[in-house]
């Protein structure tokens, strides 16, 4: 542990690689002719070791059988990339084109994601057990987002891997895609609030629905509001931005809308 330079209150660990005998058992459970390929190539770095064992499944070095693992013969020359994000970039492109895209499309949401926008994303529908199989993404058991189903990215590398190997031009289109989901999905919760059976009372003239200090211009505000006819919950504000001014007039005829904010302005029509 050291202390970093100018910095209060920080300490820095640094990780030494793994010993040859340490990084072994990462891989006792394996068959022995995989041990030295593993093992070099690593260089006693636990990430890069699960990686490798994992590239070496997806190409079918690997296999399960009676809850043991069992190697064909690896070849003598296996292209291997000498970096984490090279082994992870590899296999990705050993996934099927759609959960290859699935995953591209996660990797632009976030490193939590939810299944729904993917889909939308991609214009398709995906294996998203197959990308949990090969140990890409794991799904979460809570979902902040109702009715979504939500999962993770294994790790932050991961994500990265999958986003790089995006051309720039269709990550902009992705983007743009995914904010044009969540305003959508925006106006179908805003649409819910605003539906008769969550406003189901008429405005009470009484309460208060100035939400700053009264002036006397927000008194006739207030005035002309209620002259209108509108329908609010008793609990409704309006948003100073929507007040009338002397170019505008009120109709006996108003509509809601939310404003993202506390209130419920009420807008001439």
């Amino acid at each position: 542990i050291v202390w970093t330079g100018g910095r209060r209150n920080v300490t820095t660990l640094g990780l030494q690689p793994l010993t040859r005998d340490h990084a072994q058992r990462l891989v006792a459970e394996l068959p022995e002719s995989v041990h030295d390929f593993l093992l070099d190539r690593a260089e006693g770095n636990p990430f890069f070791v699960e990686e490798l064992t994992e590239s070496l499944i997806d190409r079918g070095v690997l296999t399960p059988r009676n809850g043991r693992w069992d190697a064909v013969h690896l070849p003598e020359r296996v292209a291997t990339p000498d970096s984490v994000r090279g082994v992870l970039a590899a296999r990705i492109d050993l996934l099927p084109a759609r959960e290859k895209a699935a995953l591209q499309a996660a990797a632009v949401i976030g490193r939590a994601f939810w299944e729904g926008p993917v889909r939308e994303l991609i214009a398709d529908d995906a294996d998203f057990a197959l990308l949990e199989e090969r140990d890409f993404i794991r799904r979460s058991p809570d979902s902040r987002l109702q009715g979504e189903r939500e999962h993770t990215i294994k790790h932050a590398l991961t994500r990265e891997a999958a986003y790089a190997g995006i051309p720039k031009a269709r990550r902009a289109r992705l983007h743009a895609a995914f904010a044009e989901w969540i305003e959508r999905r925006r106006e179908r919760r805003d649409e819910r609030r605003c539906s008769p059976t969550t406003t189901p009372r008429r405005f009470d003239p009484r309460t208060p629905i100035w939400p700053g200090p009264v002036t006397r211009r927000s008194s006739r505000a207030c005035a002309a509001r209620r002259s209108s006819g509108c329908s609010a919950p008793p609990s409704g504000r309006c948003s100073a931005m929507n007040w009338p001014t002397r170019s505008s007039s009120w109709s006996a005829r108003c509509r809601w809308r939310p404003t993202g904010r506390s209130g419920w302005p009420c807008t001439a029509r």
